[in-house]
């Protein structure tokens, strides 16, 4: 768990865990200018991560108590037990993404692969960026923004490629607000 503010994480690999494998966030106890924010997990892989009952446990989260600025680049994300990204948090102890709560997460040239759910899941965060990703086989969509919560949504998603083998691969994007050109290209 990363819980600090203005780091590098580069290179870490986090596997066969039994929750999430990185996770960026704080405690509920703390102020939200303590929650963790402006970092930069750089080049990490996170894979085989499984809970007990094998539905919580991300490949990569910043999620519950996190604040603003935390990017993931160059990631690869694999074989979790729940989703590739996971950017949720409660509305009880967040602000920062997730049940509808604005985050602003960003996550740029990244892979994530056969997770159980998800690849990417913005989780009700109605305002994530992601730029040339590439989700492939995941149970679940392979790249999911949406949000149940709020009347507008402010998705970037810019060069990302969406690929499956099979059925069960395709994207979940639900739009409020927000013009379909500022997602879909030609």
């Amino acid at each position: 768990r990363l819980s600090g503010h203005h780091n590098i994480l580069e290179g870490i690999k986090t596997y066969n865990n039994g929750n999430t494998g990185l996770q960026v966030s704080g405690t509920s106890e703390e102020t939200i200018d303590m929650w963790p924010s402006d970092n930069l997990i750089l080049n990490c892989t996170s894979y085989n991560n499984c809970d007990e009952a094998m539905e919580d446990a991300d490949g990569f989260a910043a999620k519950l108590t996190c604040g603003e600025g935390n990017v993931f680049r160059g990631c690869i994300a694999a074989y979790n037990a729940d989703d590739g990204w996971d950017l949720f948090a409660k509305i009880a102890t967040g602000k920062m993404g997730g049940s509808g709560i604005s985050g602003h997460h960003v996550l740029k040239n990244s892979i994530t692969y056969e997770n159980k759910a998800k690849g990417i899941d913005s989780n009700s965060c109605p305002d994530i960026e992601i730029y040339n990703n590439v989700s492939f086989n995941n149970e679940g969509p392979n790249i999911a923004i949406y949000t149940a919560n709020r009347a507008d949504t402010a998705y970037v998603a810019e060069g990302n490629i969406s690929y499956g083998t099979g059925e069960g691969h395709s994207e979940d994007i639900q739009l409020k607000g927000q013009d379909e050109s500022s997602i879909y290209s030609e």
